[in-house]
This record gives structure tokens, sequence and C-alpha cells, in this order.
């Protein structure tokens, strides 16, 4: 009876490391040697620049719309690849229908000085996925847009 009950501690003792790193593990125990990273959130003043723009494409007035979302970026010297993005996005409509809504679909910094966005435009007959990226340089609290494109690929949203 003696020696069943040492031969049971030792299989207690045992199995008690494994049964607190199952305990650990369950409570989100962080990994050693991995840094956790405060989660940072993209301004709100981004995000209501990109309501702007989409609410002045719906109203037909994709140039001006440009021209206030990239207003001090280095984009806003490069006035020819501006008019065809304003040329293309104002043919959203025809292609697409009429502007409905838009949606945000991921949105995150990277580092401190970067912000990357995607939208979801949504038309009548089809969305549109936009990509923003602004850079706020360290001379300067102004964040600028330094890329701004759309298409169609939804497929790449569940990537």
């Amino acid at each position: 009876m003696k020696a069943n009950l040492l031969i049971k501690q030792k299989k207690l003792l045992r199995a008690w490391p494994i049964g607190l790193l199952i305990f650990a593990l369950s409570l989100g125990w962080p990994s050693f040697g991995q840094e956790t990273m405060p989660t940072d959130t993209v301004p709100d003043t981004l995000h209501q620049r990109i309501h702007n723009l989409f609410e002045d494409l719906a109203l037909g007035r994709a140039e001006s719309a440009f021209d206030t979302l990239l207003r001090g970026s280095p984009l806003e010297d490069r006035s020819n690849d501006v008019q065809r993005l304003a040329e293309r996005a104002q043919q959203l409509k025809d292609t697409y229908g009429a502007y409905q809504s838009h949606e945000r679909i991921t949105s995150k910094k990277v580092g401190s000085d970067v912000a990357v966005v995607k939208y979801l435009y949504k038309c009548a007959d089809s969305p549109v996925v936009w990509y923003f990226t602004f850079y706020r340089p360290s001379t300067s609290e102004a964040w600028n847009v330094i890329s701004v494109r759309f298409d169609t690929d939804l497929e790449l949203l569940a990537l």
C-alpha cells in the first residue's frame, strides 16, 4: 500500500510541470525573447481626410478632392500623375455605379511616422479598394500622403 502511494506521488510530481505549462499558456503567457509592442492607432485626422476625399468624389469634384488630399505632399508636384488619378477616379461612377458609402478595412501605423490605410469604396455595382500611405517627417507634425491608389482586386483583401 505504501509503495502504491509512493508511485502515485512520483507520477503526480512528473505531471506537475506539464500542468503548470499548460496553465501558463492558457493565460496567454508572453513568449520569451519577444517584446510586446504597444498598439499604435492612426490619427483620426487622416481618416477624416480620406472621408472628405470620398465625399468630394461622390459630388463629382475629383480634381479638387485630390488637390485637398495632397496639399503639402511630395505628390502635389506630380501634376500629370495626379491628373490621371483624378480622371480615373471620376470614371468610377460610370464603371461601378453611384457611390453608396465607404468602410475602413485596415488601418495600421508602421513605426511612429508611417500610416497605411485601406478603405472599401462601395459603389452600386461593385466595391473599389483604396490604399493610402501617409508619412510624417521628423521635422514636421503634418502627415503627408506619399502613396494613393485604387483597384478592384477584392481577392487580395482575404490574404
